[in-house]
């Protein structure tokens, strides 16, 4: 059970996020790039949780199955 200290509430947010991904015809996999909160907003989800702030990751994905 949280005490009082983490009692609160945290300002309204709005996270805009997408995702890409493209498959190769020829290759088992695909290659992504995705980001989250496109328009930089400082987000901070609860009273004492961390400010998040724009993120962008790449990758690469195997289909092994094939």
């Amino acid at each position: 059970v949280f005490t009082e200290p983490f009692w609160g509430y945290t300002d309204a947010y709005r996270s805009v996020n997408a995702r890409v991904s493209y498959r190769l015809r020829r290759w088992p996999g695909e290659l992504w790039l995705g980001a989250t909160d496109l328009f930089d907003e400082k987000i901070k989800s609860h009273v004492f949780g961390d400010i998040v702030r724009r993120k962008v990751s790449a990758g690469a994905r195997w289909d092994l199955s094939r």
